[in-house]
């Protein structure tokens, strides 16, 4: 999402508010939200809210941790399904951002 970000704004289509000057400031959450916004929008919100839901189960992950508050038994349940989920999630979120820029070219 980072690389479109000028393109995006230069063409005034979308991502024009609550996106940081730095991009070292940037944050997913951010990007993902503002992608739904303007005139020609990255993502649907159903798409976007899929992307932060993900998201947001990506940062329970930590090493050493469990990802269950109450977990109960030696292994950790690695919730494979949610590995499937982002990963069908990238897959979408990588082909809107091709087709949008397909989409914009001329802008």
């Amino acid at each position: 999402m980072s690389f479109v970000v000028a393109r995006a704004q230069k063409g005034d289509l979308t991502m024009n508010k609550g996106i940081e000057a730095s991009p070292r400031r940037w944050r997913f959450e951010t990007l993902v939200k503002t992608a739904r916004s303007g005139s020609a929008p990255i993502l649907t919100p159903q798409e976007a809210d899929q992307c932060l839901a993900l998201n947001e189960a990506r940062q329970r992950i930590h090493a050493g941790r469990f990802m269950e508050p109450e977990h109960r038994g030696p292994v950790p349940d690695t919730k494979h399904e949610e590995a499937r989920a982002a990963k069908a999630a990238l897959d979408m979120l990588l082909r809107r951002i091709l087709e949008w820029t397909r989409r914009t070219s001329g802008s």
